[in-house]
């Protein structure tokens, strides 16, 4: 475990299970966006309502929905957020270091080489 704490950066995340379901379910979801009508989305205000849900422990989804004046939702994209637990020094030279035993990882922090083209775009009906 002491090897696995150290390769992780000090971090838990290696040696957690929800850490590889945060994982999965970030590959499997990420870019899928629903878009219900092209055209309701330029004719109307944007309004943008994130919902939450704890899934595990230490992940939780988030799900960004858009909607015009009539409350119709024409976009969505889900995400998800992972409580990881370890040793992290923050901060530099001349503010000072200091340590956090916490950070949220999201979704983009595990790959960022997922580009806007390989997007999944599905139509609501």
């Amino acid at each position: 475990y002491l090897l696995l704490f150290l390769v992780g950066g000090c971090s838990y995340k290696y040696m957690d299970p929800q850490y590889y379901e945060f994982k999965s379910l970030c590959y499997f979801n990420l870019g899928k966006v629903l878009i219900e009508d092209e055209s309701i989305k330029n004719k109307t205000n944007i309004i943008v309502t994130p919902k939450s849900k704890q899934i595990k422990d230490r992940i939780v989804e988030t799900r960004f929905e858009r909607k015009n004046e009539n409350q119709v939702v024409y976009y969505r994209i889900n995400t998800y957020f992972y409580d990881n637990y370890g040793i992290f020094l923050k901060g530099d030279e001349g503010a000072g270091l200091y340590f956090r035993y916490m950070e949220v990882l999201s979704c983009k922090n595990i790959d960022k080489k997922f580009k806007k083209d390989d997007w999944q775009v599905e139509t609501l009906e």
